[in-house]
């Protein structure tokens, strides 16, 4: 079985956009591409995703290498950090079996008008399916994936996990492609 190289696109807090070159010996040092570098349009405009103040997209991808324009024959990793919320109530509580249970982590978790709100996403099947998980509903697959342009780019360009507009509730749901997330099997 040949190793799969891939590089990492990577675009930190300060918004620019790197590309960290993939080599048998691990990575090279970040290079910040520009506007005139090669896919780097086509990069930015799978990373973000529609109207500015309603900001969604991948928070991690796996750009496919296909003949799909808008990924122009590259296969590497995208990690977004606009699109992760790094503290969340998972990660800014102390930890119980921490020696000073009083200690306060470095990341503070800023309320979100959404951390109230019922648990509500999309997750993508491996057989072509999208259903939308919702607290005390059964998951129902979303009908017509026709109308669900946005998910469906987004699963296209090889979105592993992020969020997309979902015509059918109306508003942007977090987006999980659990077909990207099982283990490669051995061949």
């Amino acid at each position: 079985m040949a190793t799969e190289i891939h590089d990492l696109l990577v675009i930190p807090s300060n918004k620019k956009l790197y590309r960290f070159q993939a080599n048998a010996d691990g990575f090279a040092n970040p290079e910040p591409l520009s506007f005139f570098d090669d896919n780097y349009r086509n990069v930015i405009n799978i990373a973000r995703t529609g109207d500015p103040t309603q900001p969604r997209g991948p928070a991690f991808s796996v750009l496919p290498n296909k003949p799909d324009p808008s990924t122009s024959q590259i296969c590497c990793y995208l990690v977004n950090s606009e699109n992760i919320r790094a503290a969340n109530p998972w990660t800014t509580a102390a930890w119980s079996s921490e020696p000073n249970p009083d200690k306060i982590t470095s990341l503070q978790a800023e309320p979100r008008k959404r951390d109230d709100e019922p648990l509500d996403f999309l997750v993508a099947g491996p057989k072509g399916d999208v259903f939308r998980i919702q607290a005390g509903v059964a998951p129902k697959a979303l009908a017509d994936l026709e109308l669900e342009s946005e998910v469906f780019v987004q699963l296209r360009n090889g979105l592993v996990a992020g969020s997309a507009f979902c015509v059918a509730a109306n508003k942007v749901l977090p987006l999980v492609n659990i077909s990207s997330l099982f283990p490669k099997e051995q061949v």
